[in-house]
């Protein structure tokens, strides 16, 4: 049987699968020396358990249906407080660090152990951002490749799980600052982290990158940036402003026009019905 960590200050990964490709192990690998352990939990039907790298720390969650995003998280970080964590590094599939880089963040969150109002540190994601060793209070951060302290993931109670997938990152980082809690971009990490399936287009003479999401996807980002933008006033704005892009690109550059169109419309029909959970 498995045996808390004994460090004063462990961290646990939780990485969460859904139908995964050999070479995310690739990924893992990538943090998993730095970690105490790793808590793989699998929302795929098929058992993937073959698929993991052969190391001591990795344990395996298979849930054999989806559950979701945020249900997922919430089944990690109840393993991660089983096995003593007291930061907890919550990563995508797709996402991986670097040489050094998750090694950045963990020095900077242990050297904010003592504040407690600082709950998530996360790295950048955008490649084209110069790093520097500067640390920036922010609104809002990607739960991929960010350490959240335990004891705000349980004080909050977890992840939101009628969101299902999509904006449960920022549903969380804006009730973290709600109680008066603190969000850290480190600035000298990074992340490399994918989104969809990415392609370049040209609009109005700029380069744009289109993710090519499903249309399932679409209809999730739809629904629940209505939510945020009703439950927190001040994301309104935002909110509205990223349906309109999602919808513009949509339109534009995507192909399957209508299904997409289709998904986001019931998204704003379930949002008014107040349905959530899974499409």
């Amino acid at each position: 049987m498995l045996q808390p960590a004994a460090n004063d200050t462990p961290i646990i990964a939780v990485v969460i699968w859904y139908e995964p490709e050999p070479f995310m192990q690739r990924n893992i690998l990538s943090y998993a020396y730095n970690v105490d352990y790793v808590v793989v939990v699998d929302n795929s039907v098929d058992d993937n358990m073959a698929m993991l790298p052969c190391l001591n720390n990795v344990i395996y969650i298979p849930l054999k249906y989806n559950a979701g995003i945020a249900s997922a998280l919430n089944y990690g970080i109840s393993k991660a407080a089983e096995l003593g964590a007291v930061w907890v590094l919550m990563m995508d599939q797709d996402s991986r660090f670097e040489v050094n880089e998750f090694e950045r963040l963990k020095v900077t969150a242990l050297a904010l152990q003592h504040d407690k109002q600082v709950a998530v540190i996360g790295p950048i994601t955008d490649p084209k951002k110069n790093k520097d060793y500067k640390l920036k209070e922010v609104n809002e951060i990607i739960t991929s490749g960010s350490l959240s302290r335990l004891s705000n993931l349980q004080n909050l109670g977890g992840f939101d799980n009628k969101l299902f997938i999509d904006c449960v990152d920022f549903d969380f980082c804006f009730r973290l600052r709600e109680s008066g809690y603190k969000i850290i971009m480190d600035k000298s990490s990074r992340l490399d982290h994918r989104r969809g399936t990415p392609t370049t287009v040209t609009w109005r003479g700029r380069d744009k990158t289109i993710f090519n999401y499903s249309s399932t996807r679409y209809y999730y980002q739809v629904r629940n940036n209505l939510y945020l933008g009703y439950r927190f006033p001040e994301y309104r704005k935002s909110s509205r402003k990223k349906i309109r892009r999602i919808i513009r690109n949509a339109l534009l550059f995507e192909k399957h026009k209508y299904h997409n169109l289709m998904a986001m419309g019931q998204g704003v029909l379930h949002f008014l019905f107040g349905r959530y959970g899974p499409r």
